[in-house]
Order: structure tokens, then C-alpha cells, then sequence
């Protein structure tokens, strides 16, 4: 008696051998479909993660101050020459090359794998996946699977919760400094210890990603991460070459002038580093330049950049604060926070602009966003609601602009000429660049001069102490009303020009 089932036939013992048959398996017949490019109309959304680019520029900023001290190392080598100086250009070269492979690592480009299933009446209802998974649709599907770049929007909490994290190291620090005054004992020492690592931390970040995270609501224009991440990093790779013209600036004129005079010091901080670090970051925007299609979108370059340098001259000045204690560190990460990251900001933010003036006037070389953009069109989705938070899908023709009760509405798009003439920002690069100059300068160097005349002057330190903080209050007051001009102002430049 033959037993069968579906796939094998048997047979019993009298009957004369034949070969063992197996029936085809249907999923046999299947192949994986082709990685294809995606079409242009493709829509992504992404699940709302504001606090994933935070973690990650934190990383990259403690490599990059590692990376930037070890080539000092090299050029400080080179200068020194003869054994000594080849061995210390050898360590710095030996450190800098790990480090470099893990800045590369953490800017590694990231993909996402997209898979789509469209009803097609030519299509198949199953089809093979990868990781040895199948898909079975209940109609005929044509699948089709793309690997895009992760281009997603850029996503940071709300300025108010970081501004309120701030706030809160803050007032802690305050309380352990009174603590100490009242009762140093060792359990408030260990917690001071304990401390300060995370405060640290906080206080050289948070405040910049605060500003970063203003910024980018307060101009209205949705960008997508991957381009203000490069801005960020953009300006913290231009404190390499920064770092090296001061120091080899302080080197030089301490060999003509008295080392530490105040004279070298007011060369230092007035002229050598304003312009050092101004030029440097202005080398930042160049790297940017496919972003920059108007001048607001320059500004936004040019704001980010100088974030990006402020964030990791921040980290020196927070960390070296705490040599002072709870009290300097409270001190130094406020003034910090309201007045050197928007100083670094809105200086570079007005090179920005300029910037985007010049590459508008001579396009030569300038890609067109609109032309050779491949980026796919995104949306952020909020987390817990699943809606629609922001998307960088928008009207054609348009650009946003702000009535003179603040409402935001569409206009069509002007030209270039109409928006130059009416603006009462810098529309050339060399104005731009020197009133970042000049601002940076001025900060710089009114408060060396200040802290120096007191010095000279009184040896009351409560004196000393309170006139510096006056004209430090009046620094940072002039500057935010300054910022808050700029604002204004870079809300009403056109976001696209044609």
C-alpha cells in the first residue's frame, strides 16, 4: 500500500524502487527583491528622541578637547625641536590617532532600512525578508526595500526644561558652598565630590544646547539634524586651528614682550583671538556651505557654529572653575551660560549672514539646495501622542515672514535686491566679519582693562569683586539686547531666495 503526504511519496516493500520524489516548496520559488534608490516623494517619520544628540555631541566634544590637545602637542613638538620636542610630537601623534578613529566612529553616517508593501494586482502576497522573515499580505503587494540616510529633523528638548536643569546644578551648587562654610565635614566633601563630575558636565553643555534649542524653534525653520549636527562639529573642529594661533601667539610675543604683562595679555584676548577665532569659524561656515540658501539659513549656520565652538571652550573654563569651588563654578557656568555661548553665537551668526550675501551674489560653484537635494521629506512624531510635532514638508513658493504683531504667515518670494536694501543686518561678508570681530574684541578686551584698572587701583577685594561683576552685568545686558535685535531682524530676511 502506497502513504503519501504532500512532499514524499513512499513505497512499501513488494513494489518495484523507484527514486524518491519531493514536490517543489512554493516559498522555494520566492528571491529577495533588489535594494532600489527611493523615490523622491518618499515620506519618513521618526519617534520623537530629543536626548539622543545631546548624549552623543557631549562624546564628541570631551574627544575633540582630547584630539585638539594632542596635535598641540605635535606643533608644540615641532617648535621645540631636537629629542624633547620629537618625542613629545611622536606622544601627541600616538594619542591623537585613537582619538580620531573614535570621533569617525561617532560621526559614522547612519542609515535607516525602509520596506514597503503597495497593493499591486501584478504583485505576489508573500515575500521574503531579511533576517529569514517573510511577509504575507492579505492582497497582492509589490515590495520594495531602500536604505536611506538618517536625515531625520533635529530634535532637542524644549530651552525652558534645559534652562530649568541648568538652573537646578545651580542652586544645588550654592547650597553646598554654604554647606561647606557652615560644616565642612566629610560627608559634604564627598558630595561635593560627587558633585562635581555631573555638574561639570551640565554646566559646560546644557546651556548651549539651550541656546541651540531656542534658536532653532525661534527661526522657524525646520532643518534636519544631520545639518546642524555638521555645523556643531564644524565649529568645534575650528578650535584646532584656533587653539594653535593663540598659542603660537602667546609663545611669540612672550619672547619680545615680558611673559604675563598686560600688554601681551590685552594683544592676546583683544586682537590675536578675536580675529584668530572669528576667521577660524568663518573657515566653519565655508565647510557648511551647501546648507546656506539665504541668508537666514546662514545666520542659523553661523549661530550653530559658534555654539559649537563656545560648547567645547566652555568645558576648559567650567572644569578649571571648579579649582575654585562650588562658588566658582556657580559664577562662572552662569556668566558663561547668558553671555560667552550667545556672544560666540550671534558674533558668528552676522558672519553668517554675510556669508549667505556673498555666495548669493556669486553663485559660481554653489549647489542649489532645491536642485541636488536628496534628502527624503520628514516628520517628528511626538512619542506618547503619535502626532506630527514638526515636518519638513512645506508649502512651495513660499517663505515664512512675521507680521508686525509677531503672527507668522507665507508670502511669495522675493528677490535679492529687495531684501538687501531693506535690511538692517550686514549684507556683505567683510561687515559681517568685522562686527563679529569687533564684538568679540570688545568683550574681551573691556573686561580684561576692567579687572586690570581695579587691580591697580584698590586692593579692596569686595571693591575689586563687585565693580567687575557691574560691568560684567552690563556686558551681558547690552549683549542680550543686542541678540534680541538680531532676532528680529534675521526673522524678517527671507528663508529661500530664487
Amino acid at each position: 500500500m502506497d502513504q503519501s503526504n504532500d512532499a514524499v511519496k513512499v513505497l512499501n516493500s513488494n513494489s518495484v524502487p523507484k527514486p524518491i520524489t519531493i514536490s517543489p516548496n512554493p516559498a522555494k520559488e520566492l528571491f529577495r527583491e533588489k535594494m532600489t534608490l527611493p523615490k523622491n516623494e518618499l515620506i519618513l517619520s521618526q519617534i520623537s528622541k530629543p536626548w539622543t544628540i545631546i548624549k552623543r555631541i557631549v562624546g564628541l566634544v570631551i574627544v575633540t578637547y582630547l584630539l585638539s590637545n594632542s596635535i598641540l602637542m605635535i606643533f608644540f613638538g615641532i617648535y621645540l625641536g631636537e629629542l624633547d620636542g620629537m618625542i613629545i610630537s611622536y606622544l601627541g601623534l600616538f594619542c591623537s590617532l585613537p582619538l580620531l578613529f573614535i570621533f569617525f566612529w561617532i560621526r559614522r553616517p547612519r542609515l535607516i532600512h525602509i520596506q514597503l508593501a503597495l497593493p499591486n494586482e501584478n504583485g505576489k502576497k508573500t515575500h521574503i525578508l531579511p533576517n529569514n522573515e517573510t511577509l504575507v499580505t492579505p492582497i497582492p503587494t509589490k515590495f520594495s526595500h531602500h536604505l536611506v540616510k538618517d536625515s531625520g529633523l533635529l530634535d532637542l528638548p524644549p530651552s525652558k526644561n534645559l534652562w530649568l536643569i541648568f538652573s537646578s546644578v545651580l542652586v544645588f551648587s550654592i547650597m553646598i558652598f554654604i554647606a561647606l562654610l557652615n560644616n565642612p565635614s566629610e560627608l559634604i566633601i564627598l558630595i561635593t565630590v560627587i558633585f562635581a563630575i555631573p555638574a561639570w558636565l551640565i554646566g559646560f553643555s546644557i546651556p548651549v544646547f539651550a541656546w541651540w534649542s531656542y534658536s532653532a524653534r525661534n527661526l522657524n525653520m525646520p532643518t534636519t539634524g544631520y545639518r546642524a549636527e555638521s555645523a556643531l562639529v564644524a565649529g568645534l573642529i575650528c578650535t584646532i586651528p584656533a587653539l594653535i594661533i593663540n598659542t603660537s601667539a602667546d609663545i611669540y610675543l612672550s619672547e619680545i614682550i615680558e611673559l604675563n604683562s598686560a600688554v601681551s595679555q590685552m594683544i592676546i584676548l583683544a586682537l590675536v583671538a578675536p580675529i584668530g577665532e572669528e576667521l577660524c569659524k568663518l573657515g566653519a561656515i565655508w565647510w557648511c556651505k551647501e546648507f546656506i540658501d539665504s541668508p537666514r539659513k546662514g545666520f542659523e549656520i553661523g549661530f550653530t557654529v559658534g555654539l559649537g565652538f563656545a560648547i567645547l571652550e566652555n568645558l576648559q573654563y567650567i572644569a578649571i572653575s571648579w579649582t575654585g569651588g562650588p562658588l566658582s563654578f556657580t559664577l562662572t557656568s552662569l556668566i558663561r551660560a547668558i553671555g560667552s555661548i550667545p556672544g560666540h553665537a550671534f558674533w558668528t551668526g552676522l558672519t553668517g549672514i554675510g556669508f549667505a550675501w556673498f555666495i548669493l551674489k556669486n553663485k559660481k560653484g554653489l549647489n542649489s539646495l532645491e536642485e541636488n537635494n536628496t534628502d527624503n521629506k520628514w516628520q517628528l512624531i511626538d512619542s506618547k501622542t503619535n502626532k506630527i510635532i514638526e515636518t519638513t514638508i512645506e508649502h512651495e513658493d513660499t517663505s515664512r515672514e512675521l507680521s508686525e504683531n509677531k503672527d507668522l504667515f507665507y508670502k511669495k518670494e522675493e528677490s535679492l535686491e529687495t531684501f538687501e536694501i531693506n535690511t538692517k543686518l550686514p549684507h556683505s561678508l567683510q561687515i559681517g566679519l568685522i562686527m563679529a570681530i569687533i564684538g568679540h574684541s570688545f568683550w574681551n578686551g573691556s573686561s580684561f582693562l576692567v579687572d586690570y584698572v581695579l587691580k591697580i587701583t584698590t586692593t579692596n577685594v569686595i571693591i575689586s569683586t563687585v565693580s567687575s561683576l557691574v560691568w560684567i552685568i552690563i556686558l551681558i545686558s547690552g549683549l542680550l539686547l543686542i541678540g534680541k535685535f538680531i532676532l528680529e531682524n534675521v526673522r524678517l530676511l527671507p528663508d529661500k531666495m530664487v
